[in-house]
């Protein structure tokens, strides 16, 4: 195909019509224009021929590579075979493009061999554009006026000649005819051949589909599904669907496999077959187990199903599966056998409330909690799998009450927590038990895989905040009769047997409904035991001879959202003007243990009061207002340590 010469130095190679200079004649612009048709023309000539002639070629290329997967290669051809065919057409093609079109694209056609093809066609023309070209071409080497009189002669002839079908279309119309033949037959063959033309050519362009050989027996893509031994099938079975991608699908170890194919055009003897292969994790041969054949039962309509390794084990082993049935065998698939997902608790941290003083912890590998309520627990969970998501499930209800993050460079990790509280009666934990729920990462964009729910639960103990004691030694009866202006002593003893006490104080009442607070006994400083003493003037809290004043004693621990709170019951004082005065009862540690006289209640009707405070030990506190001697306070301290022991034991 001479129509480009990359040569300068060819006489012959003239690629454009030069200008001289002088203005052009008409003549010459006659010349330039049937050229550049006649150019035109044939690179469009060259570029049908070339399409018509590569669509022959891909038929061609097409029914060599159908032929020999239908008749010569049983059971179709393996797919490195039609990777290598595929490849070679690939190759041809691109060789033919750089051969003949990229010079059509990117060269143009020689006025010359235009010239030559126009003179071809009308031989009346005697090689008059040639010359004419060749002198334009070469004009300070010819004398003008033979150029002009060559131009003029060629172009007064050529006029006289009609403008189409200047390039001869014989190559092309052959191979249009030969494609349409090669189609027919085609055709032909795919209406009275047993094996679909269709299925070995999408084969052999697409070799990375998987489509199974044709035959005259059809097998669907086998649809995988698992479950466990022993277990019926699933209603949800859309969920327990096993992912097929690029002929490899990844199952549980311990699980089931169901194989399921719609398989067409068996005769009445012929049963299919699951071939299965034994293979290693690597996916070579495993030369210790040897293929095993599985009878694959009827199923729904034309489907049928095969459940390995059988009915009561699961598969602990990765395999190769390929369906038999007639002539026809179903694209091969390797089943991965992994360990199956699991979410474990790898570690707790514990963030204690401030107010009890606990320093934090973290426990390692122990799912189980106990702490007291107010407790913030975070649990840091461990897969053997990338996660996609996780939850915390409370209660054990399959509800994904709270849930974990993932880490973004820790696939395999997930943090999250809550608060332990209890329930609204506080007799237990608000969710005694839970379990951890994932969603394993699926190595496919498109396909998402379902969430398992852990079978492992957990426990959670609460440990409530438990409310203080407290009781009123002095006066020990329930109701006494003093005057109206003399002091009463009213000794109180609080314990709280957990955090210790936020406040201790004595509350007064002359009317049911109407509680005032009186002194405070201890307040702003935690302590777990606490004895202490308010001196009551009934006078001075408006209770006046006749009158009833009611007392008790409030003890509240350090509990900070909802403090605990202990009272004892109502105890009275009868004002009675004739009573004589009671006698001050004597101080725990044998002495004289007078505090500092508090103010008149200028706040509710408080009256004068003076407070003590001792701890059980029997040595002096600074949060009671008196001190005892020595001697008597180390005796009663004893005694009273060694009761307040019993009780707190």
């Amino acid at each position: 195909m001479a129509t480009v010469s990359q040569s300068q130095d060819d006489p012959l190679a003239v690629a454009s019509w030069t200008d001289d200079g002088s203005p052009e004649s008409k003549s010459e612009r006659y010349l330039s224009k049937r050229l550049a048709a006649a150019g035109a023309d044939y690179k469009g000539v060259a570029l049908t021929t070339f399409l018509l002639a590569a669509a022959v070629a891909a038929l061609l290329w097409l029914a060599c590579g159908v032929l020999v997967e239908h008749w010569i290669v049983p059971g179709g051809l393996p797919a490195w075979a039609r990777w290598s065919w595929l490849a070679a057409g690939c190759v041809a093609f691109a060789a033919a493009v750089v051969r003949w079109v990229v010079p059509l694209v990117r060269y143009r056609v020689n006025l010359v061999y235009a010239a030559r093809v126009l003179e071809r066609e009308h031989p009346e023309l005697h090689n008059d554009i040639v010359n004419a070209v060749l002198a334009r071409a070469h004009a300070d080497e010819t004398t003008p006026l033979v150029v002009k009189s060559l131009r003029r002669r060629a172009a007064k002839q050529l006029s006289t000649m009609p403008g189409d079908g200047v390039i001869d279309r014989t190559l092309a119309l052959r191979l249009a005819y030969a494609l349409a033949t090669l189609v027919v037959l085609a055709c032909l063959y795919e209406l009275a051949a047993p094996k679909s033309l269709a299925v070995s050519a999408s084969r052999l362009v697409a070799p990375w589909l998987g489509i199974a050989a044709p035959s005259r027996v059809r097998i669907a893509t086998p649809a995988l599904a698992w479950r466990m031994p022993d277990e019926p099938p699933a209603a949800d079975a859309a969920a327990r669907t096993v992912p097929v991608i690029r002929g490899m699908a990844t199952l549980a170890r311990g699980r089931q496999l169901e194989v399921q194919s719609e398989i067409r055009g068996l005769a009445a003897d012929e049963r299919p077959v699951l071939v299965v292969t034994p293979v290693r994790d690597d996916g070579t041969a495993e030369p210790a187990s040897k293929a095993w054949r599985v009878p694959m039962g009827p199923g729904r309509g034309n489907a049928h199903v095969a459940l390995l390794p059988d009915a009561n084990r699961g598969l602990d082993q990765s395999i190769d599966i390929v369906i038999a049935g007639g002539d026809a065998r179903s694209e091969r698939i390797r089943v991965a056998v992994v360990d199956a997902p699991s979410l474990l608790v790898r570690e707790v941290r514990y963030d204690y409330p401030d107010y009890t003083g606990q320093a934090d912890e973290t426990v390692a590998w122990q799912g189980d909690l106990r702490g007291v309520e107010g407790t913030q627990v975070t649990i840091v969970a461990e897969s053997n799998h990338p996660l996609a998501a996780a939850w915390i499930d409370l209660g054990c209800d399959g509800k994904r009450d709270v849930p974990l993050t993932v880490g973004q460079h820790d696939l395999a990790r997930a943090r999250g927590g809550f608060t332990l509280r209890l329930s609204a009666d506080r007799s237990a934990a608000e969710h005694p038990f839970y379990k951890l729920m994932f969603q394993p990462r699926s190595a496919s964009l498109s396909h998402s895989e379902p969430a398992v729910s852990d079978k492992m639960e957990y426990r959670i103990d609460v440990i409530p905040d438990l409310a203080p004691e407290v009781s009123i030694e002095e006066p020990a009866e329930k109701a006494v009769r003093v005057p109206p202006g003399a002091p009463v002593t009213i000794r109180v003893r609080a314990v709280d047997p957990d955090f210790g006490l936020a406040s201790v104080s004595v509350e007064t009442r002359l009317k049911p409904g109407e509680e005032k607070p009186g002194s405070e006994l201890l307040a702003g400083r935690s302590r777990k035991t606490f004895r202490g003493a308010a001196t009551l003037v009934p006078e001075q809290l408006g209770a006046g001879p006749g009158a009833v004043l009611e007392y008790r004693a409030v003890a509240k621990d350090t509990r900070p959202e909802a403090p605990n709170v202990a009272v004892t019951a109502w105890q009275a004082l009868k004002i009675d003007a004739a009573a004589p005065p009671r006698e001050p009862p004597p101080q725990p540690d044998g002495g004289n243990n007078q505090g500092a006289d508090g103010d008149a209640g200028d706040e509710g009707g408080q009256g004068r009061g003076e407070a003590e405070g001792m701890p059980e030990d029997g040595r002096d506190d600074d949060s009671g207002a008196g001190a005892g001697t020595p001697s008597d306070g180390k005796q009663d301290g004893k005694q009273d340590g060694k009761q307040d022991g019993k009780q707190d034991g």
